[in-house]
């Protein structure tokens, strides 16, 4: 497009073939299209997101699952219904009870928290069994309607600490963030 015709790509250029390769269940093809935008400057949104994940899921291609899942997780606060459709059919399923490692380093863990920010650890699906699902609502002060606890702060990752995701103010400033 850009060589023969001068325009830059947008999302809408890439939705016909990315939902028919989704659709179909052709994840390496959605996959190659993903890697394609992405090349291009054209970042996926929460719909294309989910449609990655739930193509994975039942694809059986987890460290896919769980590379989206981060994804989704680093780019939206909260999650149309449709996503959360997604994820709680993904997390209700007989292959997420069965994926994971039960014995892991709890110091390595740990570090790893510490060292991306606080709050995840980016070493792969740790445990075994099946997953804790509830529909909760988190308040203003930060309660949760689910356990009764209220957020923790934690720091949040390097880039985001330098880079105001608000303001764009670029600075060494200590930044937090809610942890949901």
């Amino acid at each position: 497009m850009e060589e023969r015709y001068g325009a830059s790509p947008r999302l809408r250029t890439y939705s016909p073939a990315f939902s028919a390769f989704c659709r179909r269940l052709e994840a390496n093809k959605a996959y190659a299209v993903e890697y394609h935008m992405v090349s291009m400057g054209v970042v996926p949104e929460e719909p294309e997101i989910a449609a990655l994940l739930e193509v994975s899921t039942k694809v059986g291609k987890e460290d896919k699952v769980y590379a989206y899942l981060h994804k989704l997780r680093g780019s939206a606060g909260c999650v149309a219904d449709s996503t959360a459709e997604i994820l709680e059919g993904r997390f209700r399923s007989e292959r997420a009870m069965e994926v994971g490692r039960s014995n892991w380093d709890a110091g390595r863990v740990k570090d790893a928290i510490l060292m991306n920010g606080g709050g995840w650890h980016g070493l792969g699906w740790l445990g075994e069994g099946g997953w804790d699902i509830r529909h909760a609502a988190v308040n203003s002060e930060g309660d949760c309607s689910g356990c009764g606890e209220r957020l923790a702060c934690v720091d949040i990752d390097r880039m985001e600490t330098e880079v105001c995701s608000i303001c764009g103010y670029f600075g060494s400033r200590k930044g937090k963030q809610v942890q949901f």
